[in-house]
């Protein structure tokens, strides 16, 4: 593992909730660490405010929020050498302002009322097909 120092990187795991929103509030990245989860809510959130996510290659946070795209909505990495690869590239870069913006609008694809919509016309095709 690499030996990597950086005077702005912070790793604060499970904050409470008035911490987490103040810390998505002031920040530009978020780094997902957990494994195989089936869906992040937090990453969404993250996205939503601007952050750019760099997320494990596992489970839903890579797979249904990103969307299996590198450098579209966010980034993933397979071990934490290439996550501080990632974060390094992001913070000496402007890459990051496009991806962020990508994020965003990425994000509102899993509010709730597309979920709503979604879920409403699911129901009625299933109606539908008796």
């Amino acid at each position: 593992m690499k030996d990597f120092s950086l005077s702005n990187v912070n790793l604060i795991p499970n904050p409470p909730r008035s911490l987490y929103e103040s810390l998505v509030s002031t920040s530009s990245i978020l780094l997902h660490t957990t494994f195989h989860e089936p869906f992040s809510i937090s990453v969404v959130e993250a996205m939503s405010a601007g952050l750019v996510p760099v997320v494990h290659r596992s489970g839903g946070p890579w797979e249904d929020i990103l969307d299996k795209m590198q450098d579209i909505y966010g980034y993933s990495y397979a071990h934490i050498d290439e996550a501080i690869d990632i974060i390094e590239k992001l913070l000496h870069r402007n890459t990051a302002l496009e991806v962020s913006k990508r994020a965003r609008d990425r994000a509102f694809t899993f509010s709730e009322e597309r979920f709503r919509c979604r879920l409403h016309k699911a129901v009625s095709d299933l109606l539908a097909s008796g």
